[in-house]
């Protein structure tokens, strides 16, 4: 003990209280390695804003450098017409991004479908791929709709120039860096039932983030379904997981 919580007693119990206070604002508490998960969330978080931040500016691009990109555009760029009831699945989406040269696995379709499904019908609507590509700036918006009245003959056939695609590609690109950066928040609420999103948001606003900052984070949270991960959902996760272990302890045998 030091000199001054001798000829002080209640120093000793004032420091405490300025330790567990700071180590709140750090996001820790008394589980082991809570502290580092927390760390390691807000880190992710971090990135999924710098990702969409970085979506936002493909959109601009593809809209201010393709004057020939429209709503209808991408409408045929999805092709619903393989589909009988007129939405889009999986295999819409993998069509879209073959268009410009890009494979996609069956699993990462569905984590862009399941991020623009408005209603958690395993289906998107013209609504929903139009999303996709929706800039925040209404006046952009306006010039998109604009110019879908006035669609030419060539993107009617379906036709897609070199310099169009590029644009789309790199959209796309920066789409799935978005998505697989959501995931990794999903995966790792599922997996740690003790920490939430709110924690992290917590964490960030006592490092100085504003209000306004704040909301833009919890949207882009709630636009990836990432707010409150469900008990269920971390349930059928831990219980896959341990099946998982069970089986490689039984190959180690």
């Amino acid at each position: 003990m030091t000199d001054l919580s001798r000829n002080n007693p209640d120093s000793s119990s004032r420091m405490l209280r300025i330790c567990r206070q700071t180590e709140l604002r750090r996001g820790y508490n008394n589980s082991p390695g809570t502290g580092f998960e927390l760390e390691f969330l807000v880190d992710l978080v971090r990135q999924l804003v710098d990702c969409e931040t970085q979506l936002e500016k493909c959109k601009e691009r593809l809209i201010f450098r393709c004057s020939g990109f429209n709503n209808n555009v991408v409408i045929r760029l999805f092709d619903p017409s393989v589909n009988d009831g007129g939405n889009f699945y999986m295999n819409n989406v993998k069509r879209a991004f073959k268009t410009v040269g890009m494979k996609l696995d069956a699993s990462i379709a569905g984590l862009v479908v399941r991020r623009y499904d408005s209603n958690d019908d395993g289906e998107m609507t013209y609504s929903d791929v139009i999303e996709i590509f929706k800039p925040q700036s209404i006046a952009l918006q306006k010039e998109l709709e604009r110019r879908t009245i006035f669609d030419d003959d060539a993107t009617a056939r379906g036709e897609l120039d070199k310099h169009l695609q590029d644009y789309i590609k790199d959209l796309f690109e920066q789409l799935l860096e978005t998505i697989t950066t959501a995931e990794k928040i999903n995966l790792s609420l599922i997996k740690r039932p003790n920490i939430r999103v709110e924690q992290a948001l917590s964490v960030l606003s006592s490092r100085g983030a504003t209000v306004v900052a704040l909301e833009y984070f919890r949207r882009i949270l709630e636009d990836h379904h990432l707010i409150e991960i469900k008990d269920d959902q971390r349930k059928q996760f831990l219980s896959a997981e341990g099946s998982a272990d069970i089986t490689n302890d039984k190959k180690h045998q």
